[in-house]
């Protein structure tokens, strides 16, 4: 007798429970169809206020005592709950015996280990803590709320240990560390990030760390800890079901869920504030300084593509620019809900943790990029391109060093204003005493070895060695002084025609100081000047920013003093070195800022203050000085190692040799003498990264100068941007929670908010958020007549607040599974291109009363399925036929059944999906035949099985067993052998387990069958069929059943020896299925409490 509806059932495990030992095999007893927990029990009033994840385990069984095939079985959710703080969701282990325990370890294996996080466990850390300290390096991006890590102990060792943590708090403060290494009695100090993560469950066992290391090498994982990232693994495959959201039609091959995704694990929503929060981290990118390497935190470079319908790919190629830097790009995508990244790795290869993920190459030349990603990225998301670039810096080394040839020392006398032809100052060369003076009374001061200027008016003196002074020396100056009333001009004067008269009576002295007021781009600067021989004007070098852009200068002449009349003719522009900025212009997207040094500018005195120029006229008593000291050890040699250009030096890319010394720079302090093998060496002065100006205190006596630049990087400028993208730390965020801030080059203050349709304005800005997502773009400017003007912002001044939806961790013994290794929202995807789905709409015939041979008409055509329900609500198994293609249901024998009754039917199309996307939209492989009514009908992803049937899968003789379940010969074959061929071994649908069975001979003629995991099930002589009976088949009184196998007596030759086996694999008729019910903290709702769900078992039978 072919297969009935009747033979199709699901059956229970051996433990229905939510312990451990729960699940394992199949019994006999079959779940009764629309019984009250006849799967789950009732839900407590703690399961609704803390939340809970239940899981069973059933069979699916065909329970025929033939071998009929059931093909292409499979488990859809045909119903859903009708209460919203349910989820309901299908999996399959493989596995007719695992356990819950065994179950709940593949469901959290949603996320595994993957690359080492860039950081380090910080220190021990004990069992019970509910916080773990990470030191990482300055700029490196720091775990954010909601991430899991993962602690290793013993990695790789019988001894590891593991335990992924999730971040619900995070914390960094800088701090400075020593290394337990002294240069000239000072510790070397370095600086590094301490961040404090706040994690959503205790620590289970004793971690111990790190103490902090300057080099990363001398980090070693013996008996310490590594952090690990985590990678999505996504081990198990689940299923269930949704709402169409949209109605769907005869001929439509696409349609829309309410959600990819079912609620596997319950999870509570709360608020987090994003404050003040950065678009982009900043980049570390390591770059050639010349002799040295620098790790270089820069603002990133971002853009981001949006991913439509029609731009939906794998393959991205794109050319970015500024260009990117080795080693410091990375391309982010959403897949199915995830985020992925692929970094490159310094050699043009863009790598991701799993090679799944995606692949691809960037060129350092030309700034193209080429990515094939491992999934299709989610439409309405963004693959989003960060990056730093290595056109912001300039290598100044060898013929390009800009430094000056001289070491300088600079210094204020005691007394002033100063007779001209008066000074001399004397030092000793290594111990030999030198003199410089200012013989021709002209202010410039000359001697051996040394060049410089005295300005008379101030007493200020500059020294240029190139034969420096011993460094324990002091200098001795010598000097007349004038001291008297009246003997300086007036303060302050106004400019008129390029000229002014300096204020107080006439004639003046060749001496003096003043402050002019120059008009530069975006805004005005002061300049020192003083007055040179001849009453020459000149200005002192400098440098200054304004709005972002810096400018220097060098000594030059700028004027002339009319000694007699007081007339300062200024000579109408003074030449100024800028930084230049030119807009790059890339298709799909707007521009990107460029800096440049530029060739000098012309800046003109708008205004003067501060005068002080020596009278002639005033009477005065000389005062002599004769060795008034200057100690040369407190300020050193100053070296100005950006003589000629604006630009600032990059920390730590610092090294040059001058005074018979080498110099390396760390963390703005000089060092020399380092030795190679420990990197300690005396701390030989500090260097002032903005002005380029190194002081040297300690160099070797009797040097020169000797001035080399072997490593030197510096910096152009900050660049700025016209737009920007960014992706929240955190999604999704609330919406019209969201503004966003920024600074114009100008130093204008730009501001905008976000509308409920994620819609961004405000004055200056423009732009839109993804609010699901959290990802966004923005464009600052200004709209005029119809025309977008593009404003230039600083982009470290683009910043974001926001509040996030995030998810406060479940403790695991209560909520009945370990959730930090899962998606923090609980939520997992039931439909992936490929999957098979069950297209489905259910309706009901009003109530009838039929008799023998009365008919019911559904009222539709090519019917799926029904269903028939007795006054009470109960299902009728029996007495009825279903004409499918008609929709005609007969009451073939009432008998039994209370009237009236009512038919649920369902049409449905089994369909393959080819495409899935994050809104819900489901393109099919072939067109819907029914119409779908949006919210009455469902999609369910079907639990396939496959075909299922009992049958032998194979049969083997060994001479020998040695305990070991193979699946193929171990050793040699037994000399007897069974006659499977004419007589082969039986199983039946009912009957037969999917199992390992070994027939051993104890003896010549008797036997024992025992089962892999049924253990022994006969024992005894082989003198007729061995046919052990499956104790779940047997009726509730333990009479009949059927056998696992039937082993004919028939088969058996003879000739066998003791400790002969033959090993059997049967495969049965049953599909383990796990139900995980997922309980959200709800409200019980009115009612008996009846969910409403359903589970199918749909397949096929050869028809008679």
């Amino acid at each position: 007798m072919p297969i009935q509806e009747q033979n199709i059932v699901f059956v229970e495990s051996q433990v229905m429970d939510d312990v451990p030992e729960g699940g394992g095999a199949a019994t006999g007893r079959v779940i009764v169809d629309g019984k009250m927990n006849n799967v789950f029990e009732d839900i407590s009033d703690l399961d609704r206020a803390y939340g809970r994840f239940n899981l069973r385990k059933i069979f699916l069984a065909v329970r025929t005592l033939s071998t009929d095939l059931y093909g292409g079985a499979k488990s859809v959710i045909t119903a859903l709950p009708q209460d919203d703080a349910l989820g309901y969701t299908l999996f399959s282990s493989a596995d007719p015996f695992d356990t819950r325990a065994q179950a709940a370890n593949k469901v959290e294996a949603y996320l595994y280990k993957g690359p080492t996080w860039g950081g380090y466990l910080l220190e021990n850390h004990i069992a019970g803590m509910r916080a773990i300290s990470l030191i990482q390096r300055v700029g490196a991006p720091v775990p954010n709320v909601g991430k899991t890590l993962v602690l290793v102990l013993n990695e790789g060792q019988v001894s590891e240990v593991e335990q992924y943590v999730r971040v619900t708090g995070v914390d960094v403060v800088e701090r400075t560390f020593t290394d337990g290494q002294t240069t000239a009695g000072d510790d070397i100090t370095f600086t590094r990030w301490v961040v404090t993560l706040s994690l959503s469950d205790a620590l289970r066992t004793n971690f111990p760390g790190h103490e902090a290391r300057r080099l990363d090498s001398q980090y070693t994982y013996t008996g310490k800890t590594r952090v690990r990232d985590t990678t999505v693994a996504d081990a198990t495959r689940y299923y269930g079901a949704q709402p169409i959201a949209d109605a769907a039609g005869v001929g439509d091959i696409t349609l829309r869920a309410q959600s990819i995704y079912t609620k596997l694990v319950p999870s509570a929503q709360t608020e987090t504030p994003l404050i003040n929060q950065v678009i982009s981290p900043e980049v570390v990118a390591t770059y050639s300084a010349g002799a040295r390497t620098v790790d270089v935190a820069q603002q990133a470079h971002t853009r981001a593509l949006g991913v439509t319908a029609e731009t939906r790919r794998l393959n991205w190629v794109e050319t970015v620019a500024p260009i990117p830097a080795p080693g410091a790009l990375s391309v982010s995508f959403r897949a199915q809900g995830n985020w992925y990244q692929l970094a490159d790795n310094g050699a043009g290869n863009l790598v991701a943790s799993d090679p799944s993920i995606g692949a691809g190459t960037v060129s350092y030349s030309t700034g193209v990029i080429a990515v094939t990603l491992g999934a299709l990225p989610d439409v309405g998301s963004q693959v989003i391109i960060v990056w730093a670039s290595p056109v912001h810096y300039d290598q100044r080394t060898g013929s390009a060093a800009d430094a000056a040839s001289s070491l300088d020392i600079e210094y204020t006398l005691a007394h002033a204003p100063v007779v001209p032809g008066s000074f001399s100052v004397s030092y000793p060369v290594s111990g030999v005493s030198r003199t410089a003076t200012d013989t021709a009374a002209t202010g410039a001061i000359g001697g051996t070895g040394v060049a410089g200027r005295i300005d008379y008016a101030t007493g200020r003196v500059v020294l240029r060695f190139t034969a420096p002074p011993d460094r324990s020396a002091s200098l001795s100056n010598g000097y007349t002084w004038r001291d008297g009333l009246d003997l300086f001009s007036g303060t302050s004067a106004t400019i008129t025609d390029n000229a002014f008269t300096v204020p107080g009576t006439a004639p003046f002295r060749s001496a003096g100081t003043m402050r002019l007021l120059v008009s530069m781009l975006y805004g005005n600067v002061e300049v020192d000047a003083y007055l040179a021989d001849g009453g020459v004007l000149r200005i002192l070098p400098g440098r200054a920013e304004l709005s972002g852009y810096r400018f220097a200068w060098a000594d030059q002449i700028v004027g002339s003093l009319n000694l007699a009349s007081g007339l300062l003719q200024l000579t109408g522009a003074l030449d100024v070195a800028g930084v230049a900025t030119i807009g790059v212009t890339i298709s799909g997207w707007s521009a990107v800022m460029r800096e440049f040094e530029s060739a000098s500018i012309r800046a003109g005195v708008v205004g003067v203050s501060d005068i002080a120029v020596e009278r002639d006229t005033a009477a005065y008593d000389p005062q002599s000085v004769a060795a008034e000291l200057f100690a040369i050890n407190g300020p050193g040699l100053a070296l100005n190692l950006t003589a000629t250009v604006s630009d600032t030096l990059v920390p730590n890319s610092l090294r040059f040799s001058a005074a018979g010394k080498t110099y390396d720079d760390r963390d703005g302090v000089l060092y020399a003498d380092i030795n190679p093998a420990t990197g300690s060496g005396i701390v030989a002065g500090s260097v002032d990264y903005g002005t380029g100006i190194a002081r040297i205190t300690f160099w070797a006596d009797g040097a020169g100068a000797g001035v080399s630049v072997a490593s030197c990087l510096t910096r152009y400028g900050q660049w700025t941007a016209v737009d920007a993208a960014f992706r929240a730390v955190l999604s999704p965020i609330k919406p019209e929670a969201l503004s966003v801030t920024a600074t114009s080059r100008d130093g204008t203050v730009i501001s905008g908010t976000a509308d409920a349709d994620g819609e961004i304005s405000g004055a200056l800005v423009r732009g839109s958020i993804n609010y699901e997502m959290g990802t966004a773009a923005l464009e600052f400017g200004v709209l005029v007549g119809g025309v977008w003007q593009s404003r230039e912002v600083l982009p470290e001044t683009i910043r974001y607040n926001a509040v996030a939806y995030s998810y406060l961790p479940l403790d695991a013994d209560i909520l009945g599974i370990d959730p930090v290794r899962l998606p923090s929202d609980g939520r997992v995807p039931i439909y992936r291109a490929g999957d098979v789905v069950m297209v489905m709409h259910t309706a009901e015939t009003a109530p009838a009363t039929v008799t023998n041979g009365g008919t019911i008409n559904c009222g539709r055509t090519r019917i799926g399925w029904v269903r028939v329900l007795d006054a009470n609500g109960a299902v009728v198994i029996s007495g009825y036929s279903l004409d499918r293609a008609t929709g005609i249901v007969t009451i073939d024998d009432a008998t039994g059944i209370t009237m009236p009754v009512r038919v649920r039917h369902t049409v449905g199309d089994l369909r393959q999906v080819t495409d899935v996307q994050i809104t819900g939209q489901l393109t099919l492989a072939r067109p819907l035949t029914h119409n779908y009514p949006a919210n009455e009908s469902i999609v369910a992803s079907c639990l396939i099985h496959g075909d299922r049937r009992a049958r032998v899968s194979a049969v083997w003789d060994q001479a020998t067993w040695g305990g070991t379940w193979s699946d193929s010969l171990i050793g040699s074959e037994a000399t007897a052998t069974l006659d499977t061929i004419a007589h082969p071994i039986q199983v039946t649908n009912e009957g037969a387990e999917t199992e390992r069975w070994l027939l051993r001979w104890t003896s010549t003629t008797n036997v024992e069958l025992i089962g892999q995991r049924r253990g022994l099930v006969f024992s005894g002589p082989f003198t007729a069929d061995i046919a052990p009976i499956n104790p779940r088949t047997r009726n509730p009184d333990g009479t009949g059943g059927a056998p696992y196998l039937r082993i004919p007596l028939a088969a058996n030759g003879g000739g066998w020896s003791t400790g002969n086996v033959v090993r059997i694999n049967t495969v049965g008729a049953l599909a383990d299925i796990w139900i995980a019910r997922s309980i959200q903290q709800s409200d019980e709702p009115l009612g008996d409490g009846e969910d409403g769900v359903e589970l199918y078992a749909l397949g096929n039978i050869d028809r008679p």
